[in-house]
């Protein structure tokens, strides 16, 4: 059911969003359920590139999409979690600011990157993706790959700020009658 019936677009946007500021703070009824809202519990707004409309994202909504967006991790051939973003019309910063605002999402956008990194890490062992692509990129879905590659970067400044020359001593090992003094060759002249 509309809360602008009768108008179509951005009127019946504008509409809905005039009467639900009209609301803010006092009790409405929301899918059948009585609700306490305060005006930041009442929505966000989001660009969908698909419809290019101004669309309403409530608390509801992150948790539709938060499910949706794991389940969309498990689909076999998932290699990148913003995919689902770009298939709902979602601009990346758009998405990555209702990830900070609603934390089931964030949380769930977590779990969808860890999913995807373990399909990626076994199609890289498997050479069903190209593994060095993997071993690059593989830090931003798996915190033990993050945690490694954090280590090689120390490991490469630590060496990097050690340049210089090195000089390694050895000692002269005494002559034993099984370890003759080398002959040193004669050169003629």
């Amino acid at each position: 059911m509309s809360d602008a019936p009768g108008l179509t677009g951005k009127a019946k946007f504008k509409a809905t969003m005039a009467k639900r500021k009209a609301i803010e703070g006092k009790e409405i009824i929301n899918n059948s359920t009585l609700v306490a809202v305060t005006p930041t519990e009442i929505y966000s707004e989001y660009f969908d590139w698909n419809d290019m409309q101004q669309k309403i994202f409530t608390k509801t909504t992150a948790a539709r999409w938060a499910k949706e967006l794991v389940e969309f991790a498990r689909v076999p051939g998932t290699i990148k979690v913003t995919d689902y973003f770009i298939q709902n019309g979602i601009f990346y910063e758009t998405a990555m600011q209702l990830c900070e605002k609603y934390e089931i999402l964030d949380q769930a956008y977590k779990h969808a990157r860890y999913i995807v990194g373990s399909t990626r890490e076994k199609g890289g062992v498997r050479n069903e993706y190209n593994a060095g692509l993997i071993d690059r990129s593989q830090s931003i879905y798996d915190p033990e790959w993050k945690a490694n590659a954090e280590w090689r970067a120390k490991l490469t400044r630590d060496n990097a700020n050690n340049k210089g020359n090195v000089t390694v001593l050895i000692e002269r090992y005494p002559t034993t009658a099984m370890v003759p003094e080398k002959i040193k060759d004669v050169v003629d002249e």
